[in-house]
């Protein structure tokens, strides 16, 4: 199971990464920012914190507070743009 997170992780770093530096998505400067908050989270997840995917390992780490924080900015920059379209 602590290896489907690591991938889960992965899959999340590898497409925020690419939505950050293609040029055809606009994501301005707070998608931009939440875009690349939850890149850095998730590479410090797999990569910094390696110890994270032990069998003992049961607490809430600040990365993944991060995570939730720039998953909410993300959010809100969605749903601003998305109101603007309308």
């Amino acid at each position: 199971m602590n290896i489907l997170i690591a991938i889960g992780y992965g899959v999340i770093f590898l497409i925020t990464t690419w939505a950050v530096l293609n040029p055809r998505v606009p994501t301005q400067i707070i998608g931009t920012l939440g875009l690349s908050g939850i890149a850095l989270a998730a590479f410090s997840s797999i990569v910094v914190e390696p110890e994270r995917y032990s069998v003992n390992a049961v607490s809430i780490r600040p990365t993944e507070w991060m995570l939730v924080f720039c998953n909410a900015l993300v959010g809100i920059w969605f749903f601003i743009r998305w109101v603007r379209r309308k």
